[in-house]
């Protein structure tokens, strides 16, 4: 594998200069674009669900749902009641926010970097509001099927992860408050929305550059455009809802590329959990194992419903 790291590099270089040198001025725009995107649609998201979720977490203000409503989440099976409230709270926040949350977690001794590791594999997601927003425009059936797979593909594997342990015992907390937890949250969701508009530049750079080479060689497939769609999700997710396909297969490729959640996000991952050298690996092919239920959900779903129609 490491012997495929520097021609993979070398390759990388060569078509970057040469985006450069072919298409200048719309290298530069791409990146301005990219930044923009960040700052009007990703910053505010991402900024306020990450606030949110800490302070619900910092006060035990998400505990007492979930102590109400423990007979269903109990079952989960996880270790503590810590792991079960970030695992939660990762469905509505996704990722690279739900990373983020984590090692916070970990910086408080809330939880061990075993726990850290066991939570990365089930605790990507994306944000169902993301989900919808791109979807609903196409078919509002689909994007339900499709965010109840992508969520239930998670629980599915973290069941299964925990089956021997014991149910989560789920105690009722008592509230709580404390100022410099919520500034320490502001500071950390700050350093995450650095990284995420970093990696997001870098991701649409490489995007860029293979297009600008693709295109100068004449090469323009399917499968080219299906492996660029992987790059990054929401480039990706417009890419393929505007295929001219079979819809059945454009929403399965929607489905798996939700799951997978795109190289753009994985690099910001990579960065945050570095901290703490939490593994990325297993990262990686719990998304796979993810990309493959969830898929295999959804065409069981459509089927059915296609059926019954």
């Amino acid at each position: 594998m490491r012997k495929l790291i520097y021609p993979l590099i070398v390759f990388l270089v060569i078509i970057i200069a040469f985006s450069i040198l072919t298409n200048t001025e719309a290298f530069f725009q791409n990146i301005t674009s990219t930044l923009n995107l960040w700052l009007t649609k990703v910053y505010p998201s991402v900024f306020t669900f990450y606030t949110i979720s800490s302070i619900l977490l910092n006060t035990n203000l998400f505990n007492k749902f979930i102590y109400y409503t423990k007979f269903f989440f109990k079952k989960l099976r996880f270790k503590d009641q810590i792991s079960l409230n970030l695992f939660l709270l990762s469905i509505f926040i996704g990722n690279p926010s739900s990373s983020g949350l984590i090692i916070e977690s970990i910086d408080k001794n809330a939880i061990t970097i075993n726990d850290g590791n066991n939570l990365l594999k089930v605790s990507s997601f994306s944000n169902p509001l993301f989900i919808l927003a791109f979807l609903f425009p196409y078919s509002i059936k689909y994007a339900v099927i499709i965010i109840f797979v992508h969520i239930a593909s998670n629980i599915i594997i973290a069941y299964l992860m925990n089956r021997n342990n014991n149910h989560t015992e789920i105690e009722n907390i008592s509230l709580r408050f404390s100022l410099r937890e919520i500034i320490n949250s502001i500071n950390n969701v700050i350093h995450i929305l650095l990284i995420v508009s970093t990696m997001m530049v870098f991701s649409n750079i490489i995007i860029f550059s293979l297009e600008t080479t693709l295109n100068f060689l004449k090469i323009n497939n399917l499968f080219t455009l299906l492996l660029l769609s992987q790059l990054e999700i929401s480039r990706g997710l417009s890419t393929i809802l505007s295929l001219n396909i079979e819809s059945l297969f454009i929403y399965l490729l929607v489905c798996f590329t939700i799951s997978f959640n795109g190289f753009s996000i994985h690099l910001q991952v990579i960065n945050i959990i570095s901290k703490y050298s939490l593994s990325y690996s297993k990262f990686l092919i719990f998304r796979i194992i993810q990309c493959i239920l969830a898929s295999s959900l959804f065409l069981i779903f459509a089927l059915i419903e296609k059926s019954l129609i």
